[in-house]
């Protein structure tokens, strides 16, 4: 039975990436030629792998993943999640009774800006962990590659007081096959600027979330 639910997640959710090709009237080249950090190319199998993979934990209380992870029930269950970030615009919330959203209506392609969600996205999460000790946060993409990574670097930066790099190494070291668009990069090492210009701003180590 738990091999069976996990085939329909995994079909359910590469059946909605392939509807939301058809109704952008793009291809997967199209997000293909999104400039990214790391310039090889995965292959079919790879991606597949990367996918099924499941969803990690970075943090004693935040967990990074994809869309498979997210519409896996019993897995976020089971990581006693309570609030799940979306950072995608082409998959729903799918357990809206059972667990409180925030969606981020971004898409992984060129010159898409991510600049005005970090502040709003990142104090959430961090409210949201003050306020409820019991519980974790999900942040989610299509791969868990890129759009999420970049909000989780985001929050890294303001509220564990890291530098973009020393969060991609963090996370990488977890999720190796991470891999930001290099747009989303710049608009990270821009916040990180605009962080360091704000003292105000409370910072604190990530060991107890």
């Amino acid at each position: 039975m738990n091999l069976l639910y996990k085939a329909y997640c995994l079909t359910n959710t590469l059946v909605t990436k392939s509807l939301n090709y058809v109704m952008d009237k793009k291809t997967p080249l199209d997000y293909i030629k999104t400039q990214r950090m790391n310039q090889e190319k995965v292959s079919i199998a790879g991606s597949l792998y990367y996918f099924t993979f499941p969803m990690t934990q970075i943090t004693n209380r935040i967990y990074l993943g994809n869309a498979y992870n997210a519409r896996d029930y019993y897995e976020l269950s089971k990581a006693n999640v309570g609030l799940i970030i979306n950072c995608t615009t082409e998959f729903p919330n799918y357990f809206p009774e059972e667990f409180e959203y925030v969606q981020v209506p971004v898409q992984d392609i060129p010159n898409e800006s991510l600049t005005n969600y970090f502040p709003v996205v990142t104090q959430k999460i961090h409210a949201y962990l003050q306020e409820n000790p019991g519980k974790n946060v999900f942040i989610h993409c299509f791969m868990g590659a890129s759009r999420s990574v970049s909000f989780l670097i985001a929050y890294l930066m303001r509220y564990s007081n890291m530098t973009v790099d020393e969060s991609i190494e963090k996370i990488e070291k977890l999720r190796p096959f991470i891999n930001l668009n290099v747009d989303f990069y710049f608009q990270l090492v821009e916040y990180h600027l605009d962080l360091n210009s704000i003292p105000s701003i409370p910072r604190e180590d990530d060991t107890n979330i």
